[in-house]
């Protein structure tokens, strides 16, 4: 899901159309403005993938897609 709404209103709604099941976690990449935080927490993210959902702030994706390599790592892993 891709949504312009805050993070805690894009939560509710993954909660209410069941996109998220009630076994995954929720894994939030929110405010991050360094590339080498945001690369952690991707990789943070990769080990549990198919337990968690992700989300990701407005912020922190324009920093992802300002990246190549960061992109394509994201990308590879989302």
């Amino acid at each position: 899901m891709l949504t312009g709404d805050k993070i805690e209103t894009a939560k509710c709604i993954a909660i209410s159309t069941g996109l998220k099941s009630s076994k995954q976690s929720m894994f939030e990449m929110r405010e991050m403005t360094l590339e080498s935080d945001i690369r952690d927490a991707i990789d943070r993210f990769s080990l549990n993938v198919h337990t968690q959902m992700l989300i990701v702030d407005g912020n922190t994706l324009a920093v992802i897609l300002q990246s190549s390599i960061l992109k394509n790592h994201f990308f590879q892993v989302a």
